[in-house]
């Protein structure tokens, strides 16, 4: 006597094939979930970074333009004599 096996043909009742519906398993649900999780996790993190950047930057250049400005507010006040110190103006 040997043993049965299961066949993976579908059933036939009254001649028909029976279809069953292919449903995913939840194995693939969360799989495809966690991959759109992960496209949106690596879009986000490169918009932050991009945002980022471009605060760094136009921190640098107010930064540079403020230094500039204070060079610019300071000159006019230094006093006349040592501005001229060691001119002759006849």
């Amino acid at each position: 006597m040997g043993r049965k096996t299961a066949s993976l043909e579908p059933t036939r009742e009254n001649g028909r094939a029976e279809s069953m519906p292919v449903l995913p398993s939840e194995v693939d649900v969360l799989q495809r979930r966690n991959f759109w999780l992960g496209v949106v996790t690596v879009v986000l993190l490169f918009a932050y970074t991009t945002v980022a950047t471009f605060q760094w930057r136009a921190m640098l250049k107010a930064n540079k333009n403020a230094a500039k400005a204070l060079q610019t507010m300071e000159r006019p006040y230094v006093p006349w004599e040592i501005a001229t110190a060691g001119l002759a103006i006849s």
